[in-house]
């Protein structure tokens, strides 16, 4: 018997929570394969999603701006920083919402 195995697809905020890592990391390297990564991840998010519940999408529209910023303002990310921080937490909530 074979099995079937469906890949869940990450969302906005596991997204959010792997660009976190990479940031506080250090390397600029990891930096930059993550945002090129998390581009490709938000395409793929909105284009994947076929409908998309409105807190993902503007969850979606949130990391899309973050990643803006971090493109156009190196050095400067401490908002974007705290956006992401609030972004990975809504992963750690819906893996375990009585922690919160």
């Amino acid at each position: 018997m074979s099995q079937s195995t469906q890949v869940q697809p990450e969302g906005a905020a596991q997204v959010a929570g792997r660009l976190l890592a990479a940031l506080r990391s250090g390397e600029s390297a990891g930096l930059e394969q993550e945002l090129e990564h998390s581009r490709r991840a938000a395409r793929r998010l909105r284009s994947a999603l076929e409908m998309p519940s409105a807190l993902e999408m503007e969850r979606l529209e949130v990391l899309a701006g973050v990643l803006e910023s971090l493109e156009q303002g190196r050095g400067q990310h401490g908002g974007a920083v705290r956006l992401l921080e609030h972004l990975a937490e809504f992963s750690l909530r819906e893996a375990d919402p009585s922690d919160f």
